[in-house]
C-alpha cells in the first residue's frame, strides 16, 4: 500500500512540476488548456484524464483539487464487508478486507474466519463490495477464495450488486477420517469493474 500511495503522491507532485512550467508560458498554457480543459470542470476523472494539466496561477489550489481527483481515481483502502445471504454458515468473524482501485478496476483481498453448520455441505455467501457496481451478468466479478481445506469461486451477485462466494464443503478431508473443528480461516481474492 505505501508503494501505491508513494508513486500517487510522486506523480502528483511531477504534476505540479509541469504544471509550473506550462503555467509559466502563457501560449503554451493557453494551447494546452484549450486542448484538455481545466481542472476547474472536473468532478471526476477518467483513466486518460491522468496526466491532465490546468490554466490559472491558482497553483496550490488546482494541486489540491487536482490531487483530490486522482485520490478518488487511483486509491487503497481498508474496509470491512458485510457477510449477508448465507448458506451453512454458523459463524463468521475477524473479516478485514483491503482495495485498490485503479480508474474503473477494484481489486479486493482479504481473510474471513468462517465456521460451517455441516462441514461437508456446500457454503455460500454475499460479501459487500467497497466501490458500488451496477452488475448486469455474473462474470462481471471473479475471484477464488481458499483455506487449508477447501476452495471455492466468487462471482458477482447481480440481483443485490455484492460479490458471491461459494465452495463445496470439506467432503474431502472428512472422507479421509480427518476432522476439522471451529471456524477456518479463509482468504480470498476478487477483481470487477465499476459500472
Amino acid at each position: 500500500m505505501a508503494v501505491l500511495q508513494n508513486t500517487v503522491q510522486r506523480l502528483v507532485a511531477r504534476m505540479g512540476e509541469i504544471y509550473g512550467r506550462v503555467n509559466t508560458d502563457a501560449a503554451l498554457a493557453a494551447s494546452m488548456a484549450t486542448a484538455i480543459g481545466s481542472v476547474d470542470e472536473k468532478t471526476s476523472l477518467d483513466s486518460d484524464d491522468l496526466f491532465m494539466l490546468v490554466d490559472s496561477d491558482d497553483n496550490e489550489a488546482k494541486k489540491a483539487k487536482l490531487s483530490s481527483l486522482v485520490a478518488s481515481v487511483y486509491s487503497a483502502a481498508s474496509y470491512t464487508p458485510v457477510i449477508s445471504n448465507t448458506t451453512n454458515v454458523a459463524a463468521s468473524a475477524n473479516i478485514a478486507a483491503r482495495r485498490l482501485r485503479f480508474g474503473t478496476s477494484v481489486l479486493v483481498f482479504g481473510t474471513i474466519d468462517l465456521e460451517e453448520t455441516d462441514q461437508g455441505a456446500a457454503t455460500a455467501f454475499n460479501l459487500s463490495i467497497p466501490v458500488a457496481s451496477n452488475f448486469g451478468a455474473v462474470t462481471d466479478l471473479h475471484g477464488f477464495i481458499a483455506s487449508a481445506f477447501d476452495n471455492g469461486f466468487i462471482e458477482a451477485d447481480t440481483a443485490n450488486d455484492n460479490a458471491r462466494v461459494a465452495f463445496g464443503g470439506m467432503s474431502r478431508v472428512l472422507a479421509r477420517g480427518g476432522t476439522v473443528s471451529g471456524a477456518q480461516t479463509r482468504r480470498f481474492f476478487f477483481e470487477y469493474q465499476v459500472i
